[in-house]
């Protein structure tokens, strides 16, 4: 028989032990002191949007991959910010997490508006290695420090083409006279130069503008028109892809600064890269479906520009578009663009 005050020294015993995790690793202790850790997630994108997708995906994986330590709730559709709200959400600290056009940033920083810049880049792996350059690291960390957030993920727009509602476009004469919308500093020259009208018309409001007729046309990326249904409107697509935008994941840097090192490193290499890639990989291939079900199931119509109308507008973006937008680019940024790209400065 066991006295009491022996067996209260072996009940005492045996709870150090299990406090301390004696036994078992050290994981019983870790699951009942682990700090869980949440984030409130606000984007723009309505849920069929792929960058929706990838932005579910995002959540799924940090909590995934932290073990359940990270826990992101997400806030879709502008429900909590719109596309442009999103950047000063983030910043003061009304979410932890945002997802950020990168035209959003180039109201702040004019360089991020390079990956709208049309004609300039051939594809994706082109655009994203300018930001692998010291200038291009530079222009992130000015960013990042002035507006008190870290840039987390890449996730892609897709590739932007031309889609009209009542034109089709087949040469460049086609574009004079065509009602516009243009989001981006660099849309907005080059439509000038080609005789287009320029309207500046919001996310929210592109499906009522195409339905009124108050813009016939605008550049944007496949996906886009199925996700907000305007192909109920527009009618025709006209390629090459002209420019591969890009949007991000944004963190406010307190938040995430404040976060534990562990979950950052797990963040940063086990969540962005998969999510980076997988998104990367999907959206041009989604691209090509989408308007492959413009064709079939929306009874759109597609057109290519000629070799000739291609050579054409690259001249006239190298010499009326691209020039006066480089002058708000800090000129080693810009440098550093024109030698990857081949073009005179």
């Amino acid at each position: 028989m066991i006295k009491p005050y022996k067996l209260g020294q072996i009940i005492l015993s045996t709870l150090i032990m299990i406090s301390l995790g004696w036994g078992t690793g050290g994981s019983f202790a870790f699951a009942q002191t682990a700090e869980i850790c949440k984030a409130r997630y606000s984007y723009h994108w309505f849920p069929a949007h792929h960058l929706a997708v990838y932005s579910e995906k995002f959540a799924q994986l940090c909590k995934a991959e932290t073990k359940g330590r990270l826990e992101v709730t997400t806030f879709p559709s502008g429900q909590l910010y719109s596309l442009r709200e999103s950047i000063g959400a983030v910043s003061q600290a009304n979410v932890d997490l945002a997802g950020v056009v990168a035209l959003v940033l180039a109201s702040v920083a004019p360089e991020f508006g390079v990956d709208t810049m049309m004609m300039l880049f051939q594809d994706y792996d082109q655009q994203r290695k300018v930001w692998m350059t010291e200038p291009g690291k530079a222009i992130m960390s000015k960013i990042e420090g002035k507006l008190g957030i870290k840039i987390l993920c890449r996730i892609p727009n897709g590739p932007a083409c031309l889609f009209t509602s009542g034109k089709k476009v087949q040469k460049l004469d086609d574009f004079k006279g065509l009602k516009s919308r243009f989001v981006s500093a660099s849309e907005r020259p080059f439509l000038d130069a080609l005789g287009a009208n320029t309207l500046s018309v919001t996310t929210e409001q592109l499906y009522t503008g195409l339905q009124s007729g108050q813009i016939n046309s605008l550049f944007t990326v496949p996906t886009g028109i199925k996700a907000y249904s305007l192909w109920d409107f527009t009618k025709f697509a006209t390629l090459p892809y002209l420019c591969f935008p890009d949007s991000f994941i944004v963190a406010n840097a307190k938040w995430w600064n404040g976060l534990p090192q562990d979950i950052r490193d797990t963040v940063m290499k086990g969540v962005v890269p998969k999510v980076e890639k997988e998104s990367l990989d999907y959206v041009m291939d989604d691209a090509k479906t989408v308007l492959d079900e413009f064709v079939k199931q929306k009874g759109g119509a597609i057109s290519t520009l000629s070799d000739s109308d291609i050579k054409a507008l690259k001249e006239i973006c190298g010499t009326k578009v691209w020039p006066p937008l480089a002058t708000k680019y800090d000129p080693t940024f810009w440098d550093a663009v024109a030698k990857q790209q081949g073009i005179g400065k």
